[in-house]
C-alpha cells in the first residue's frame, strides 16, 4: 500500500522467512501493488547494475523496470528519505528472434531417457562465464565422462543445450511439450562454478537426494541439498508437469547469484579445478540416475501448485507462466 503511484526500488538480497526472494517475485509485488516503475539494485559493490528478464511469456511485463547498481541504489535510497520525485526513460525492444536447442545421446536403447541439462544463453552485459557458460562447458564434459563408463550406463541419455532460458525457460519448454520419449528424470546444470562443492535442489522427488547423495559420498564431497519447490531455471518446464527434475551447481557464500546478470560475470572470476571436480561428481550423478534399479515418482502437477509459495504464485501469474489449468 505504500508504493502505489510510486516508483519501486528493491536490493537483490532481500530474503523473506529465510528465503532468498527472486527478481521477478519482486517486480510482481510491486506491479500488484500499483507501483508504476521497478527499480532492481544490487547488493553486490562495484557499481554493477544486474540485468534479468522480468516479463517471461507477457513481454513486456506490466510496469518498466531497469536495475541499478549498489552504489546508485544508495543514493537514490537518500534521495527517497527526502522525499525527492524522480522520473524513469527506458529505452527498448521487444522483437520476435529464433532459437533452437542442441541434442545428444548415449546409451542403451531403452524406452526412458535421462536428461543432463545446461542453457546455452547469457545476458548480453558480459561473458555469462557463470551463468551459464559453467553449464555450457560441463555438459560436454559429462557426456564424455558418461561415454567413457560404458555398460555401466543402464539408461539412454540425452544431453540438451537448451536456448532462451533467459527470456522465460523458452528452450526448455519446447522439450518438455515435444519429447518423444518418456523422461525418467533430469538434471539441470545451471548456477555452478562459485566453488567445488556441489548443491541440488530436488523440489521434492522422492529418491533424487539419495542418488545425489551416493555420488557425492563416493567422492567424499560434501553436498548441499534443498527440496522447496521453485519455478527458475530450465528444470521448471518439467517440474510443473510432474516429472521428476533437479537444479544443480555449486554452493556460494552470501545470498543472491553473485557477480551474475552483471558486467562482471566473466571467465577471471572461475578456478578450472573447480570445474573438472564438478563435471566428475554430476557424471557419477547422471549415472545413478540412469540405473535402472532406482526410482523416481512422478508427482501429480496439482500437488506441485500447492507447494508453491504466494509469492512464486503471483510472479508466474504475472509472467504468463501459469500453467496449471492446462496440464491438469
Amino acid at each position: 500500500d505504500e508504493v502505489e503511484g510510486r516508483i519501486a526500488m528493491a536490493r537483490s538480497d532481500v530474503a523473506a522467512n529465510d528465503r532468498w526472494v527472486h527478481r521477478m517475485e519482486k517486480y510482481a509485488s510491486a506491479a500488484e501493488h500499483g507501483a508504476v516503475a521497478f527499480l532492481f539494485r544490487n547488493h553486490v559493490p562495484g557499481n554493477l547494475p544486474p540485468t534479468g528478464e522480468v516479463g517471461y511469456h507477457d513481454r513486456p511485463g506490466p510496469i518498466p523496470a531497469v536495475g541499478v547498481s549498489k552504489e546508485l541504489g544508495a543514493r537514490l535510497a537518500r534521495y527517497a528519505e527526502e522525499d525527492a520525485t524522480v522520473g524513469l526513460s527506458v529505452d527498448c525492444r521487444n522483437e520476435p528472434a529464433t532459437s533452437v536447442n542442441t541434442h545428444a545421446v548415449l546409451g542403451p536403447e531403452t524406452d526412458e531417457e535421462v536428461l543432463v541439462t545446461a542453457h546455452v544463453d547469457a545476458h548480453d552485459i558480459a561473458e555469462g562465464a557463470e551463468d551459464n557458460g559453467v553449464g555450457s562447458a560441463l555438459l560436454p564434459e559429462i557426456g564424455r565422462l558418461l561415454a567413457a563408463a560404458g555398460d555401466e550406463l543402464g539408461t539412454r541419455v540425452r544431453l540438451i543445450a537448451f536456448g532462451s532460458e533467459e527470456i522465460g525457460l523458452w528452450g526448455a519448454y519446447h522439450h518438455a511439450e515435444t519429447a518423444e520419449r518418456p523422461i525418467e528424470a533430469v538434471m539441470n546444470v545451471d548456477g555452478a562454478g562459485a566453488s567445488r562443492d556441489p548443491r541440488v535442489r530436488t523440489h521434492g522427488f522422492e529418491g533424487l537426494a539419495e542418488a545425489f547423495g551416493a555420488a557425492a559420498d563416493r567422492f567424499d564431497a560434501p553436498l548441499s541439498v534443498t527440496d522447496d519447490v521453485v519455478p527458475h531455471a530450465d528444470s521448471w518446464a518439467f517440474v510443473e508437469r510432474g516429472v521428476p527434475a533437479v537444479t544443480v551447481g555449486s554452493t556460494r557464500e552470501g545470498k543472491g547469484r553473485g557477480w551474475g546478470h552483471t558486467h562482471a560475470d566473466t571467465l577471471d572470476k572461475l578456478d578450472p579445478r573447480d570445474l573438472r571436480a564438478l563435471a566428475v561428481i554430476y557424471a557419477e550423478s547422471a549415472l545413478e540416475l540412469a540405473d535402472p534399479g532406482r526410482e523416481f515418482p512422478r508427482r501429480e502437477a496439482g500437488e506441485i501448485r500447492d507447494a508453491l509459495t504466494d509469492g512464486y504464485v503471483r510472479e508466474l501469474e504475472v509472467g504468463g507462466r501459469w500453467h496449471f489449468e492446462d496440464l491438469e
